[in-house]
């Protein structure tokens, strides 16, 4: 293995990014620095947290930008007013057209927009609000961070802080704080699994990108220990939730399993590479073979005055569909062996095959 990539890449795929980060963009996650880590989460490569103090931050400063745009917007649309007043000073203007917005229905869509495009991402979410206040008062008292500075108060931070590294010694994880708050900062560091960082830009350029490691993992999946790969991902199938989205009558999944074709590779990235081993998130092709349970309708008559079926049979049919699935392979870098498959996706939407319709 390289030099370069005894220490590449990441040391976790978690990362929480401070309430900081999300003002500091404008809270648009459409941003295109934002776009490029929302789609590594939604690649399963990283996975991205958030916690009910976090949003409820968001929130207030969404209602404080919409109380200001809203007193700018209609300020100007009452000079507008008066300029039009005396329109008939200029031959030809137009009226023109004002609209004057309401601060909290503004700031209101404001918010229901950031929460539903933050839903896509499928972030883990913590109820921060919920720990214990003894340790962090503990921490106010004593002043530690981030209450290490002369009238620090940031309780908000310390019960994030608090939350974070809880889950993260409960799963065993080490998680990535994105954030230049410097009681924020502070307050990560004294932890032992909090990894502060600046900025989005920099968790993003940890990502490995070594033909030398891409050459191993390739190897390792071109070799028969893929069917360790293949078993373990298979095994994992049962803990995938299910969404019946095809068109027989309230058609609901009732029980799923691996089907009968191999699992396949299609595409892999290397989020850390180093002597003691290497960790691959896998995009794989798995056969999964389902059982519908759905109303049979072709003996229901149609009740025209209740517009309604009337009848029907409750009948179970099975289909088999392939479907792209993400995983996290870990490999032995000494023997190139496989140490580790977990599956990362959490749902999957399944229907019946076209075909089966022609």
């Amino acid at each position: 293995m390289s030099e370069r990539s005894k220490e590449a890449g990441l040391k976790t795929r978690h990362v929480f990014l401070d309430t900081e980060v999300y003002r500091r963009y404008g809270h648009n996650l459409s941003d295109k620095v934002l776009q490029r880590l929302l789609q590594l989460t939604t690649d399963h490569i990283c996975e991205l947290h958030i916690t009910d103090i976090t949003l409820a931050e968001v929130e207030y400063q969404l209602s404080e930008l919409a109380t200001e745009v809203a007193q700018a917007v209609n300020k100007a649309n009452r000079l507008l007013r008066n300029w039009r007043a005396v329109r008939s000073l200029f031959p030809g203007m137009e009226a023109a057209k004002e609209m004057d917005l309401d601060a909290t229905t503004l700031a209101r869509e404001a918010a229901r927009k950031f929460r539903y495009d933050m839903n896509l991402c499928e972030p883990t979410q913590h109820p921060a609000m919920s720990i214990p206040a003894k340790g962090v008062f503990d921490a106010y008292f004593q002043r530690l961070p981030p209450f290490d500075k002369p009238d620090s108060k940031e309780f908000p931070d310390a019960f994030v802080v608090a939350a974070l590294n809880d889950w993260c010694r409960n799963k065993n994880q080490r998680m990535y704080i994105v954030t230049k708050d410097k009681a924020m900062l502070r307050a990560a560091s004294q932890t032992e699994r909090l990894l502060p960082i600046s900025t989005v830009e920099d968790f993003l350029s940890l990502f490995v990108d070594d033909p030398n490691v891409n050459d191993v993992v390739e190897r390792v999946f071109d070799s028969p220990a893929w069917d360790i790969v293949e078993e373990r991902v298979r095994d994992q199938l049962s803990q995938l939730g299910t969404v019946y989205s095809g068109d027989l009558d309230d058609g609901e999944v009732i029980d799923h399993r691996a089907g009968n074709e191999p699992v396949k590779i299609q595409d892999f990235d290397v989020i850390s590479a180093s002597d003691k081993e290497l960790e691959v998130v896998a995009k794989v092709d798995v056969s999964i073979e389902f059982d519908v349970q759905y109303l049979d309708t072709s003996s229901a008559t149609w009740d025209s005055e209740d517009k309604v079926l009337i009848g029907g049979e409750r009948e179970v049919e099975t289909f088999e569909v392939e479907k792209t699935l993400s995983i996290l392979v870990t490999i032995n870098s000494r023997d190139e062996t496989i140490s580790e498959v977990d599956l990362l996706t959490r749902d999957v939407s399944l229907s019946e095959p076209y075909e089966n319709y022609k």
